[in-house]
């Protein structure tokens, strides 16, 4: 795990280089900034996985804009659901309140991930976000092989039976959906699924928003 740093602290390095570069037009420049940001998020979550053994995540929160984090995350992965001709479909309205920024990322790029890789080409994924009584609502819907009873039960477990291959043979390594929902409960919300065989799952995120900016640590 130690060697993973290395290689991802090179690229976010590159991606440096290659932003002060006059080369780039204004695309290639997002697209850089990009790849600049995830492997910048990738180096905290190497980083996490090597302290979590022996001591707890730091949970640090701000002031975060949940709807532009939804909008980064999907404008990431969108080229990830391009090559199974897959669209992501963001429906989302003004959110504003108190997290960590990266791990929320983390869990809602995780989610949409698992979308693209258990739905079938040229399907849609829909990612939304509403605010119902001060409590941030956030789903991501897929139309994909859905999970049998099973795989339901020990979806938040390491089993080997809930490790499945997606429908381009994407491999599964069962950590993902084990770490979100650590992430979300220190976060003082709820992480919970609906899933039906051959039609598809849809993920909740509940999420309360705290206004405090004094109740960050």
């Amino acid at each position: 795990m130690h060697d993973l740093r290395s290689p991802i602290t090179g690229i976010a390095l590159l991606t440096e280089f290659l932003l002060d570069s006059e080369n780039l037009n204004e695309d290639e420049k997002q697209m850089v900034q990009l790849i600049k940001d995830s492997s910048e998020d990738s180096l905290k979550f190497v980083n996490d996985l090597l302290n979590e053994g022996s001591a707890r995540m730091e949970m640090d929160k701000e002031l975060v804009d949940l709807e532009k984090l939804l909008k980064y995350c999907v404008n990431l992965l969108q080229y990830k659901a391009l090559e199974k001709n897959q669209k992501i479909i963001l429906n989302s309205q003004p959110v504003q309140f108190m997290l960590n920024r990266e791990k929320i990322y983390r869990v809602i790029s995780n989610l949409i991930t698992n979308a693209i890789k258990f739905s079938p080409p040229e399907t849609e994924i829909k990612v939304s976000l509403k605010l119902l009584d001060e409590i941030a609502m956030i789903s991501i819907q897929d139309t994909g092989i859905g999970m049998p009873e099973e795989i339901k039960n020990n979806i938040f477990s390491l089993q080997e039976n809930v490790k499945r291959e997606g429908t381009e043979g994407e491999k599964s390594y069962g950590i993902g959906l084990i770490t979100s929902k650590k992430i979300i409960e220190a976060h003082a919300g709820k992480l919970w699924f609906e899933s039906t065989v051959h039609k598809g799952s849809t993920f909740f995120v509940k999420l309360p928003i705290i206004c405090n900016v004094a109740t960050a640590k």
